[in-house]
């Protein structure tokens, strides 16, 4: 597999199968002997459409809760949070499914030695597997310059492989079509967008026919498929393009196709480089069995080394040329109700994403961080006038395609934490100053923190002349524990929030500093300054821990 990984089974469930994407379309290899089964993928494919989940709750409510919890009556606060506080609905819909693409071969013989693989240098997935008769060959990738999924496959079975391809999105299937070398599913993901799956064999020496919805090959050595997914979520007819981008992909043929991929892959691929001694030798042994002998100090080394290597193709895949951002899993997904629905939660994980990329060569991956963040900002903005009865913009612990702002869930430790804008805004800046681009920064980033910095400006608590502290809030997904035993989430004056909003107000002045705002952003400036002024300072306590609450 070259400079990468690779193991010598199949895959039992998609989650153990091989990733790759464009950024946009991403699809999920399982590698099966007898029946292959390629997960497809695309980035905006969500179930439903855009919802104004916000509650309107007001200052009269805050300072309710607020009151309660500095008396110290923390479980009266959390009732009312859990009536006042939240979003109706309570959650935002899950992150689909384009298809499942299932391909069953006509028996090949009896398995003697199996390998599948991603090769890292090359952004390719495939499989090997040799029977006691004959060898069969599987490559696939995900082409940006096509916009679509190639997989070839060859065999020197003396008549050929022979399989039928269909594609499945059970229990979502809409409409089926086919006609002459494709098949297609299309529909409506509940009142979201609309979506086209297609499915094209090209070139091959064998016979190709449609029976019943699925393709049909018989006796062929080689064969050349393409997939393409497409949404209407930026334009409405991008639905449009999928059958004329397969029909392009189909005449330039795999070859070429995958010679402009490695060459696009590897610009940015190859922005860096990290070397280990003894990669080559161990290269060569299963990544279950590197995984079982984790404790030896050379595999150790290697395995961080695969760990980086994988995780920079991985943000390649689900970042780049595209217009989301990498979600919970990346853009893989194989199940319609998917864990905390595949989505963007910005109290880490979407952050966590891209903290790597920068150092790692992979800057640009983070531009649709940034078109996310701005869909989010008008919404923002309604959510804390309509929640909080404050000026400016606040996000909470979850977001999804269409940029939602609103409080999400019921689960006190998580959902009612007003800092995921401001988070997401302070690693924008110090991605554009890794960038060095002035005009980013005064053009899109000090923006989002300028409406951040009016929101923490009205919404602190004036707990004293000379402090101001955040709440009611909660350390994300933390409790503490009350005098009584009884555990409790909802506080005041929470020190991560503190140290996410001096770090906001900080960036913000430095950057008004650098790059001359001048008068426009004076007013704001001297809010970031104030909060400055206000906020406590982080307590340590006696063991050197940073003490979270303020009790």
């Amino acid at each position: 597999m070259g400079k990468g990984f690779y193991l010598t089974h199949e895959a039992k469930s998609w989650e153990q199968g091989l990733p790759m994407g464009n950024g946009r379309q991403g699809a999920v290899l399982l590698g099966g002997v007898q029946q292959e089964r390629i997960v497809l993928n695309e980035e905006s494919l969500w179930y439903g459409g855009k919802r104004e989940r916000a509650v309107e709750a007001g200052k009269e409510k805050l300072e309710k809760v607020r009151e309660f919890l500095e008396k110290g009556e923390a479980s009266k606060a959390q009732s009312l949070c859990s009536r006042w506080f939240v979003g109706n609905p309570r959650y935002t819909n899950p992150y689909h499914p384009a298809a499942e693409a299932v391909l069953t071969f006509e028996p090949f013989g009896k398995v003697k030695e199996y390998f599948r693989g991603i090769d890292l240098e090359k952004g390719e997935a495939g499989v090997k597997i040799c029977f006691d008769n004959c060898e069969t060959v599987r490559e696939i990738f995900s082409s940006v310059k096509y916009q679509i999924t190639a997989l070839r496959m060859k065999t020197d079975k003396e008549q050929g492989m022979s399989f039928s391809l269909g594609l499945n999105r059970r229990p979502f299937e809409e409409n089926a079509e086919a006609g002459d070398r494709e098949i297609s599913l299309n529909g409506h993901s509940g009142d979201g967008v609309c979506y086209d799956v297609r499915c094209r064999v090209g070139k091959t020496d064998g016979r190709v026919c449609v029976e019943g919805g699925y393709l049909i090959v018989e006796n062929a050595s080689y064969v050349e498929i393409f997939f393409c997914v497409r949404t209407d979520y930026e334009d409405k007819k991008s639905l449009d393009a999928c059958g004329r981008l397969l029909k392009e992909a189909a005449k330039a043929g795999f070859e070429e196709i995958k010679k402009a991929y490695i060459e696009e892959y590897g610009r940015l691929y190859n922005n860096m480089r990290l070397e280990i001694e003894g990669a080559e030798e161990l290269a060569q042994i299963p990544a279950d069995e590197l995984l079982k002998r984790c404790e030896e100090p050379k595999v150790q080394g290697y395995l961080i080394w695969l760990m980086f290597s994988y995780a920079r193709y991985l943000l390649i895949s689900s970042s780049y040329c595209c217009a989301l951002p990498a979600n919970l899993q990346g853009i893989w997904n194989g199940s319609f109700t998917p864990p905390w629905e595949s989505g963007y939660t910005i109290n880490i994980n979407l952050q966590m994403n891209y903290w790597m990329a920068d150092k790692a060569g992979l800057g640009v991956c983070y531009e649709p961080f940034f078109h996310l963040m701005e869909k989010m900002l008008p919404n923002g903005r309604k959510t804390a006038k309509k929640v909080y009865a404050c000026r400016g913009f606040v996000a909470h612990h979850n977001t999804n395609l269409w940029g939602d702002t609103d409080i999400t869930g019921l689960w006190l430790p998580a959902f009612l934490w007003p800092m995921g804008g401001a988070w997401m805004a302070n690693q924008l800046y110090h991605h554009s100053e890794f960038e060095e681009n002035p005009k980013e920064i005064r053009e899109r980033v000090l923006l989002v923190m300028k409406e951040c910095i009016l929101f923490f400006y009205d919404y602190l608590y004036r707990k004293s002349d000379k402090m101001w502290i955040s709440g009611p809030t909660v350390s994300p997904e933390n409790t503490y524990r009350l005098l009584d035993g009884q555990e409790a989430s909802v506080a005041m004056g929470v020190a991560m929030d503190h140290q996410i909003i001096r770090e906001l107000a900080e960036n913000y002045l430095e950057g008004c500093r650098r790059y001359n705002t001048g008068l426009s952003e004076y007013e704001t400036a001297k809010m970031a300054q104030e909060i400055l002024e206000h906020l406590p300072p982080t307590k340590i306590g006696k063991s050197g821990r940073i003490l979270e609450w303020q009790e």
